[in-house]
């Protein structure tokens, strides 16, 4: 019985531990300046929910299935945190893009004829 009310806990704190990320992820707007601090909590908190589903392999399944409610909602969000996720996912790379991009233009304004082929060039051999 002991057993079955730490599963139920541990279900607990996993709902708790996701929904607090839902939150956090629906809280972002797209500012680059607020993404690093939001990067950070969000690995706190995936971290943190990673350990206690580690903690869930102790537990029998019979024990896990007993809590139908915590496992249906645990399992509801997963699809919403996901989805903000790849949200944050794609807006990190489309600015990585950006930046490469930033940086390519301006090696040609530097330096125009740096992939130009030497094709044709003239050598004189003699001396």
């Amino acid at each position: 019985m002991v057993n079955a009310m730490n599963c139920t806990q541990d279900l607990q704190e996993i709902l708790s531990q996701s929904q607090a990320l839902v939150s956090l992820l629906e809280t972002y707007e797209g500012k680059v300046d607020e993404r690093e601090h939001l990067i950070e909590e969000i690995h706190k908190l995936l971290d943190k929910r990673e350990g206690l589903i580690q903690q869930l392999k102790q537990y029998s399944s019979v024990e896990l299935k007993s809590n139908t409610e915590l496992n249906g909602a645990i399992l509801a969000l997963e699809p919403h945190i996901k989805a903000c996720l790849q949200k944050v996912f794609a807006d990190i790379k489309a600015s990585r893009k950006l930046i490469v991009s930033k940086m390519h233009s301006r090696e040609k304004y530097r330096n125009p004829y740096a992939s130009m082929p030497f094709d044709g060039a003239f050598l004189d051999k003699r001396k």
